[in-house]
């Protein structure tokens, strides 16, 4: 097994015994031997999102995304952090977009949907929270783009077919 194999390993093992500081020790010494290593940045977000460091995290999955812009699990993470930061629209549209990647791969198609689905959740919920807080104000150039996300959603049933 090569050094990066180890390291990966290694991290892996770190990262699903919850020692998100190792994991992103050894995904870091993994990167360092391969920059071009496009998964590892996704798996170095993976435990900086664990660690709350958000901003870090969103670096590393642009990165990736950079070298490999199809790879879907760096799309999915991004999409997550671009909802927590409230960016709703552009979260949902790595989700599209990581739908549309794989949707000639029927077992990944159906777990991105129900992530999409689950993102769709996330943000409405966002919403009502945030025309609760604003009840006093108007929010509805805010609610525009909703009819536009449905409308997408939409056109994604077709999918659902293949």
């Amino acid at each position: 097994m090569s050094a990066f194999d180890e390291l990966r390993t290694k991290g892996n093992e770190k990262f699903k015994n919850g020692n998100y500081g190792g994991a992103l020790l050894h995904y870091t010494q993994c990167i360092d031997l391969n920059p071009q290593a496009y998964a590892l940045y996704c798996n170095r977000a993976a435990a900086l999102i664990k660690l709350d460091s958000m901003e870090e995290a969103k670096e590393d999955l642009q990165k990736s995304l950079e070298i490999n812009p199809h790879y879907i699990p760096s799309l999915c993470r991004l999409g997550f952090i671009l909802l927590y930061e409230g960016n709703t629209i552009e979260a949902l549209e790595n989700y599209v977009r990581a739908i549309l990647i794989c949707s000639r791969e029927r077992s990944q198609l159906e777990r991105f949907k129900s992530q999409l689905k689950e993102a769709v959740r996330l943000a409405e919920n966002r919403l009502i929270d945030q025309e609760q807080r604003t009840s006093t104000q108007t929010i509805s150039e805010e609610s525009q783009p909703w009819s536009t996300i449905h409308l997408n959603l939409q056109q994604l049933q077709p999918l659902q077919r293949m």
